[in-house]
């Protein structure tokens, strides 16, 4: 259908009116009753109404209540207001803008229905041998079709003329409306600069959680230890907006929950044994504890590892400088290094053990092999040179828990990031474009 002769669009206003001049009248007592209550509340602050114990809790307890509320009074009563104008204008228009909009619909099909005939015998080509009666009958029809055509066009032109009128007194409240909201906003309650920075918070906040969810995956996957650190910032970051965010208004102790889980590092907590050591264990507890956390524990392992192999390759003397190990030894200590050296953080298994076992999953895996293979005097030697490092205890695997706690880290924390991800994508898909458009159309 074509644009009216203002070029607007003919469709109908959406909205139910009544229930929006309803809101904005029930807003708008709201108001003045926000407005009063503030009042009394001053007039109690001020001293200016009653004595008394009771009283004076109450100053105690009301503080600077009064300002908030008054602002909100005065944020209120002016937006119910143009609401309610705008209600009332709407129910006026939407009778007339209905009808004429269902007029138009039916003159415009027949229009088209016209438009189309007298297409069709304009193209269709005379018979070879009509004479030129029949020729000059064609004609006289074909030229009937185009009159049809242009009465039927004329005849929807002047209904859709009648659409406008209706259609500016509705702009003309809305733009009022709007123009009206938001000045009682600025009005009412002005916001400071960290308000207003909250969008660009939340949207900080939005990539931080992308890139957990990347991060994570791309530290099972590659398993290189700067995945791990990068994921680890990333989380503490995110921790911090998210508090930002809880503590101006946005969220609450669900989301901060949820953003200190994503940090906590729950495969250290099969080490809890450590604390039975006393003071001594709980220390290595809490260093790693720590370390998982900020990331640091797998740059830690990588370095640990390369004095491990260097150790390994080395022979052990006693204090005369004589070796203590036969040839033989020194021949298996050799072959455990290399097999050692090789080890990565990659590799077509490293992902599994990684999930299973922590950012130490590779290593013990490969040390689990390693030491099959080897004799008591290897794997002697190898507890003696982890013993004391970040890499102990790693060549003695772990249990069931160990791996659960693992998988949690691994896949339960960025599964569940993902699928929180997901859900703000797809409120974000559904989300109106003209926000307060929609409302209004939907009371």
């Amino acid at each position: 259908m074509d644009r009216s002769p203002a070029g607007r669009e003919i469709r109908r206003i959406q909205g139910d009116a009544a229930g929006i001049e309803a809101r904005g009248a029930e807003m708008e007592t709201l108001g003045a009753e926000m407005r009063e209550s503030a009042a009394l509340l001053r007039s109690i602050v001020d001293g200016a109404r009653g004595k008394g114990y009771s009283i004076e809790d109450l100053k105690d307890d009301v503080g600077d209540l009064h300002v908030d509320l008054g602002r909100a009074g005065e944020r209120y009563e002016p937006s119910g207001r143009v609401l309610r104008h705008y209600g009332r204008t709407l129910g006026e228009v939407q009778p007339t803008i209905d009808d004429v909009v269902e007029a138009c619909d039916e003159l415009w099909a027949r229009y088209t229905a016209a438009r189309d005939a007298h297409a069709d015998a304009a193209a269709r080509p005379p018979a070879p041998d009509a004479t030129p009666e029949q020729l000059s009958a064609g004609e006289e029809a074909v030229a009937g079709l185009r009159s049809d055509r242009e009465r039927a066009y004329d005849a929807w032109l002047v209904e859709a003329t009648r659409y406008d009128a209706p259609y500016d007194t509705w702009d003309a409240a809305y733009e009022t409306a709007l123009s009206g909201l938001e000045d009682a906003n600025e009005r009412g309650v002005s916001d400071s600069f960290w308000d207003d920075a909250l969008p660009v918070i939340e949207a900080i906040s939005t990539v931080l959680a992308v890139a957990g969810v990347v991060l994570a995956v791309l530290a099972i996957v590659v398993g290189a230890p700067l995945f791990l650190l990068l994921g680890a910032i990333v989380g503490i970051a995110a921790l911090a907006t998210t508090i930002w965010k809880v503590a101006r208004g946005r969220g609450g102790a669900f989301d901060i929950a949820m953003a200190v889980v994503g940090i906590i590092p729950f495969g250290r907590l099969a080490k809890l044994g450590q604390l039975a050591d006393g003071w001594s264990g709980a220390g290595r507890f809490l260093s790693g504890f720590g370390s998982d956390m900020v990331g640091l524990t797998a740059l830690r392992e990588v370095r640990a590892w390369q004095g491990f192999v260097d150790v390994m390759r080395g022979p052990v003397v006693n204090s005369a400088g004589n070796l203590t190990q036969s040839r033989g030894i020194l021949q298996r200590m050799g072959a455990f290094a290399d097999d050692m050296s090789a080890l990565r953080y990659t590799g077509p298994s490293g992902w599994a053990a990684r999930i299973t076992g922590g950012t130490s999953g590779s290593i013990a895996e490969g040390l689990s092999e390693a030491y099959a293979r080897s004799g008591a005097a290897v794997t002697n030697r190898v507890d003696g040179a982890l013993r004391g490092t970040v890499l102990d205890g790693v060549q003695h695997g772990g249990s069931g828990v160990d791996a659960a706690l693992n998988v949690v880290d691994s896949i339960g924390k960025p599964l569940y990031g993902a699928y929180e991800l997901g859900g703000q994508a797809f409120d974000a898909l559904t989300d109106p474009v003209d926000r307060w458009s929609s409302e209004l159309a939907a009371r």
